[in-house]
């Protein structure tokens, strides 16, 4: 049986072939001697004197010093040839016809055996290769289907060398499966040999045996010797000498694996040498230029800095020569890291002090009360700018903002000027009548409600004060050119923090104020919508009712104070908030029946303290709805086991309660089913009363 081998083509040295022919001949040309030296002259075939022996050329080096080699006596051949390698012998073969013929015959193997023998740890040739073809296998670097350079990846069990598109089943060399039950007599090969190749193909073959690669030469030659087997005696010995050879080139190419791996790592090793005593080279040479202290500093890297520039990672010693053409090249790329280097520690050293000062004003908050600037807010006071702008010798801790405790006061009464401004200023853009420059937003009914419009807000109800100051998205980071600031020149103050904290200044870009329903509320009520104040909306008489579809039933009044019926229309009825017509003013002897509901529904807001609760440790502000969820906020994320007063900010908000009252009528039974599901529930709470309905027309 012939033993386990590859294609005939993944030989590349077995194939080439002599040519015996003789060589073409070829026009001479020379220089005459009226011609100067370099021209080009073209003989005369007619003029003897014209073809005399061509000039030779000036060539750096001596020429055709090997070209007698393979005339010299045998005994000076095996002398040169016994201390060469295998890859020596693989190009001396390429060179020329001469010594192609004499390292290509059979008389040449000695030659091939000691050269093998000279490679430390190579195994032995197997007897299913001959030795230009192991040689071309352990020293050659192409691909030996499409002859791609660089390719290091040899498939042992295989003997050959194939690059990646080669190993994928497309390019018809290789495949993934077995086509019959030769799968078991083939050299086979598991996936983690193809692990940038389209790994979904190699679970499409339900049929095959999972995890192998073959070689296609090696199915149709199986199936080849196979058939060629007549009885069954004779496929038998076939299948078992199929089987030892299988063994044989497993034992083998374990073996060659693991000396091509040691080899591998040895280059390594011999590259990273020859780098590393070259980049200690440059580096002695820079110290003496004096960059001692930040070389200094690049020594505390993993990787050095200076061993990624091309000139300093190549694989050569370092000369003098080298070195002063390369010398401008590092000291820029020096005089660039240092640069870089010390814009670092100027963003370090900001950043710092901006935690210090972030530290301080969550002490500050757990005092100040319900209304607290953010940090971003907080760091463009002046005050604060002094003290963050202090020379880098001096230490700056949370102590050093200690003196702006007994400023806060003014500096918060300051933020909350800017705030009004820029809110008027949104105002005006938003409203029919006119808005002076006193007008109160946190007193003002105009301004007593907002919403956000920011896509992803989770306020899900219309706000009040002072929310307005405090909500998150107000503060939310918007597109800006400054985002990556860039350190290595001089930033402005502003630019500093912008780049340093992910908040922004307080902004009302997303501020929505249901103006048209205010407006209509207030006018409804009897009042200047520029002079009406929060408290006079709060004790007007005025209620409203709603007549969109489905609000209200034959037998059931839903009514609202102002405030109730703009979020009802605002947040219920969303397409209608620029229709406030939809609001109409309800009858007084209706609005007479639940007036002890409200009272009711207001002593036991103020009894049970209707608060919001807000963190004092967290850096943002964070409104919670129930004391018991701050308090589980402040046990996991605080690790506050025992939350007190000074853990908790609570803000209390004394407006009515924005849900609607109603009134079942008289005429039917409250447990009727044309009593609407929601008056039966308010019934129930104490917001429903059963009284008489008014007609409108």
């Amino acid at each position: 049986m012939a033993p386990v081998t590859r294609s005939k083509r993944s030989h590349p040295v077995q194939n080439e072939q002599i040519d015996e022919s003789p060589p073409k001949k070829r026009s001479k040309y020379c220089y005459s001697d009226d011609e100067a030296e370099g021209d080009l002259y073209i003989p005369n075939p007619s003029d003897s004197s014209s073809l005399a022996v061509p000039r030779r050329r000036n060539v750096r080096g001596r020429r055709g010093s090997l070209q007698e080699l393979p005339n010299m006596p045998m005994d000076i051949i095996d002398e040169i040839f016994s201390h060469m390698l295998s890859g020596d012998l693989l190009t001396l073969t390429r060179t020329s016809k001469p010594f192609r013929n004499l390292l290509m015959s059979r008389e040449s193997a000695p030659y091939w055996r000691a050269a093998r023998r000279n490679v430390e740890g190579l195994p032995d040739c197997p007897r299913f290769l001959t030795e230009p073809e192991y040689a071309s296998l352990c020293f050659d670097s192409f691909c030996h289907n499409c002859f791609a350079p660089n390719v290091h990846n040899v498939l042992w069990y295989f003997q050959v060398r194939y690059c990646k598109k080669c190993q994928d089943p497309d390019a018809g060399v290789m495949v993934d499966r077995a086509r019959d039950y030769f799968g078991t007599m083939l050299p086979a090969l598991g996936y983690k040999i193809k692990q940038d190749i389209k790994q979904h193909r190699y679970h499409a073959y339900r049929n095959s045996i999972p995890g192998m690669s073959y070689q296609l030469a090696d199915i149709d030659a199986a199936k080849t010797e196979y058939k060629a087997c007549k009885t069954e005696e004779e496929k038998a010995k076939w299948l078992t000498r199929r089987r030892e050879s299988l063994e044989e080139v497993k034992k083998w190419a374990d073996a060659c694996d693991q000396w091509y791996k040691a080899r591998r790592e040895a280059r390594s090793d011999e590259i990273s040498h020859v780098k590393q005593t070259r980049l200690a080279a440059v580096i002695a040479n820079l110290r003496e230029m004096g960059w001692g202290e930040e070389l200094d500093h690049m020594a505390s890297a993993e990787r050095h800095p200076l061993s990624t520039l091309q000139q300093v990672k190549q694989l050569r010693p370092l000369t003098d020569r080298a070195w002063a053409n390369m010398k401008d090249a590092v000291v820029t790329f020096m005089q660039e890291t240092k640069k870089l280097r010390l814009a670092m520690a100027r963003k370090a050293l900001f950043k710092s002090r901006i935690s210090a000062l972030g530290a301080a004003s969550d002490v500050f908050r757990r005092d100040f009360g319900q209304v607290y600037p953010s940090l971003r807010e907080l760091a463009s006071f002046p005050e604060v700018q002094a003290i963050i702008e202090s020379p880098a010798e001096v230490s700056i801790t949370v102590a050093s903002f200690d003196p702006l405790g007994e400023l806060l006061p003014a500096l918060v009464l300051r933020w909350q000027d800017v705030i009004k401004q820029r809110v008027l200023e949104h105002l005006r853009r938003h409203v029919t009548f006119a808005v002076s420059d006193d007008f109160d937003i946190f007193k003002m009914a105009a301004t007593a409600t907002f919403a956000c419009d920011h896509p992803g807000c989770r306020l899900e109800r219309l706000s009040t004060f002072p929310n307005i100051l405090t909500h998150s998205c107000f503060n939310k980071p918007m597109p800006r050119d400054d985002a990556d600031a860039d350190w290595t020149t001089e930033l402005d103050y502003e630019t500093r923090v912008t780049a340093t904290l992910t908040r922004n200044s307080w902004s009302a870009y997303y501020l929505e104020f249901p103006m048209q329903l205010v407006e209509y509320a207030i006018r409804t009520c009897g009042m200047d919508p520029s002079k009406a104040t929060i408290e006079e909306m709060d004790e007007a008489a005025t209620r409203f009712r709603c007549v969109s579809h489905g609000c209200e039933g034959d037998h059931v009044r839903m009514l609202f104070s102002w405030r109730a019926a703009v979020e009802h229309m605002y947040c219920k009825h969303h397409y209608w908030r620029n229709e406030p017509q939809k609001l109409v003013e309800a009858k007084p002897e209706e609005a007479a029946q639940i007036a002890h509901l409200e009272v009711a529904a207001q002593e036991e807001l103020f009894k049970h303290g209707w608060v919001l609760h807000s963190c004092a440790h967290c850096p943002e502000q964070c409104w919670i709805d129930a004391k018991w969820k701050l308090q589980n906020h402040l046990r996991s994320r605080h690790g506050v086991d025992e939350p007190n007063d000074t853990d908790m900010i609570l803000i209390r908000n004394g407006s009515l309660h924005n849900a609607p009252f109603y009134i079942i009528s008289n005429k039917v039974n409250k447990r009727s089913r044309q009593v609407h599901r929601d008056a039966k529930l308010a019934l129930k709470d104490g917001r429903a009363v059963v009284g008489k309905l008014s007609t409108y027309r």
